[in-house]
């Protein structure tokens, strides 16, 4: 993505790794996205990074390494219960999966159920987490990749986990603020509109703020 639209896109070899080039770029500043999709149709949050290109140069980002797929295969169950945490990310790999109460601040390290999983040689990473011991209520689930050598993405998509209840279809699911099946500008314009703010729509993830991490799930979303 260059400033939200796409530019174009490129398959990933065995080993996961891709390379995009941009021709042509006037003088400026400009904002990159980059997501990933995987062989079972799941996406990736999108890595933003934004700086200045002068013109008649040429400039290479590298060493970037994208948070894995994620996806429960449910997500409400009762407490005792196990629930597998699965998706795909690069070859060899290890994978850390985070479990922790929903909160609007960030979780401590003792409220953290940390766990990690290997990235086989197609890619497919899986989990088993049991919740003995859990109280009822709204949990929160994580993962980011760690490659040896290379260092370790971010943190992908927050996935919600209700044990001993059910999880409710959010408000304006999947970032489409506006409702016309499209995530895009417009959807962004009215996200900068009640940033810092409660609303229930532009709040993506109900952590009770309009913030960075709605923007982050936008660009999971976006569309163009």
């Amino acid at each position: 993505l260059k400033d939200g639209t796409q530019e174009g896109a490129v398959s990933a070899n065995s080993a996961a790794e891709f390379g995009a080039f941009l021709p042509d770029l006037a003088q400026g500043v400009y904002t990159f996205g980059v997501w990933s999709e995987d062989s079972d149709g799941r996406r990736s949050t999108t890595l933003t990074t934004t700086f200045w290109i002068d013109a008649g140069t040429q400039t290479v980002v590298s060493g970037l390494i994208l948070p894995p797929t994620i996806e429960l295969n449910k997500n409400s169950v009762s407490a005792g219960e196990s629930i597998e945490v699965f998706g795909q990310s690069a070859p060899g790999g290890t994978v850390e999966v985070w479990l922790y109460p929903e909160s609007t601040e960030e979780p401590s390290e003792a409220s953290v159920n940390k766990s990690t999983a290997t990235v086989n040689d197609s890619g497919a990473w899986s989990k088993i987490i049991g919740t003995s011991g859990l109280a009822n209520g709204i949990y929160n689930i994580k993962a980011k990749t760690s490659i040896s050598g290379a260092g370790e993405s971010d943190f992908g998509m927050v996935l919600d986990l209700s044990v001993g209840g059910v999880i409710e279809e959010g408000v304006c699911a999947g970032a489409d603020l506006n409702g016309d099946g499209r995530v895009n500008i417009t959807d962004f314009s009215i996200l900068l509109y009640w940033w810092n703010s409660d609303n229930k729509c532009a709040d993506q993830n109900q952590d009770g703020i309009v913030n960075l991490t709605d923007f982050s799930i936008m660009m999971f979303y976006w569309t163009g």
